[in-house]
């Protein structure tokens, strides 16, 4: 249930929401190193006129301020939310989309490279009265000279899941994609929402396991495999034992690393071995979960043991001060004592 005040304020969106485009596009660049008191140009603002195709509307700035207020917090506390420890010479641009399902809005966060040979995007969805939140992904383009190599995509994600704290969502889900979601959203901290999902991705795990034990002795193969089967594919939490299983697989297959990806390159592609072969530091258990079955999964800032693995894959803590507006405030423009 919606109270008086929301209603009234998604009266205000869909107005301007329902102006026509305006002719020229607001500026959505913004140099960090410049000292702005206000946020004005951090944000453009755009309506879905349908399935993947987006409008920008008139008086971008007003109507992300109204969205964002009724959410709860201020556009500046957004700006500085996404774009806390990006680096600092780069273009980090901002953009919330109205969906076409009610009372649902997108914000897109992008970060490009001051030499144009990558690009960083994410997108955060908050849909209103709903506790939960939903962490719609990140995407990363990288040239073949580009080498980043910051952790940015990591930061990233961290602070939208900062970001939908603040906004007062106690949970978020996201779908752990096919490419590198299993092993990734395993080491941030996130669980499949139910039981079948963590028996597929261990099947494939092992399935994949008993592949690459013919390139190692017999007896490690079989402490191998003991390890996997200990896993209880009836708890979630398996699933992080597997993403942390952190043998080295230059070590564990030396010099038949190459044949034994080989004998899974049917799973993987051409891609992603050029990257195992050069890289000095892929684990067991990150080559185990790449490519693997996509689920759905959940995280939950009530359960302790969740967020205490994603502060300490991030190296951040989530901040725990209340930091959001009462409609008072937003009404009143007086802040209220958390």
């Amino acid at each position: 249930m919606f109270s008086r005040f929301e209603r009234r304020v998604d009266r205000r969106v869909d107005k301007f929401m329902s102006e026509k485009p305006s002719a020229s596009k607001a500026k959505t660049g913004f140099d960090k190193a410049v000292n702005v008191p206000e946020w004005h140009g951090l944000f453009t603002a755009e309506v879905e006129v349908s399935k993947g195709v987006n409008q920008e509307t008139k008086d971008s700035e007003k109507v992300a301020s109204i969205v964002l207020e009724a959410l709860g917090v201020t556009p500046e506390l957004v700006y500085k939310t996404l774009s806390k420890d990006m680096p600092e010479d780069q273009s980090f641009e901002l953009c919330i989309v109205k969906k076409k399902k009610e009372n649902q809005y997108d914000i897109i966060a992008s970060l490009i490279g001051s030499d144009g040979k990558y690009s960083l995007t994410s997108t955060a969805r908050i849909e209103r009265g709903c506790r939960g939140g939903h962490f719609v992904n990140i995407n990363t383009g990288f040239s073949q000279s580009s080498k980043p190599g910051k952790g940015l995509g990591r930061m990233l994600a961290f602070n939208n899941m900062q970001l939908l704290k603040l906004i007062g969502k106690s949970k978020v889900r996201l779908t752990a994609g096919r490419q590198n979601g299993a092993y990734v959203w395993s080491r941030f901290g996130f669980l499949p929402t139910d039981e079948e999902q963590t028996k597929q991705v261990l099947g494939q795990a092992r399935a994949r396991l008993r592949s690459l034990c013919q390139f190692v002795s017999a007896d490690r193969a079989k402490k191998l495999l003991s390890f996997m089967d200990g896993l209880d594919v009836t708890n979630p939490q398996s699933l992080w034992q597997l993403a942390d299983w952190g043998i080295n697989i230059n070590s564990l297959f030396g010099n038949k690393k190459e044949a034994a990806l080989d004998s899974i390159m049917d799973q993987y592609g051409e891609e992603f071995k050029t990257h195992f072969m050069r890289s000095e530091n892929i684990t067991l258990g990150k080559l185990l979960m790449t490519q693997l079955y996509k689920f759905e999964a959940e995280f939950d800032f009530d359960n302790p043991d969740q967020v205490r693995r994603a502060e300490t894959y991030c190296g951040q803590t989530f901040d725990t001060v209340a930091r959001r507006m009462t409609s008072a405030h937003i009404l009143t423009g007086q802040e209220q004592p958390s």
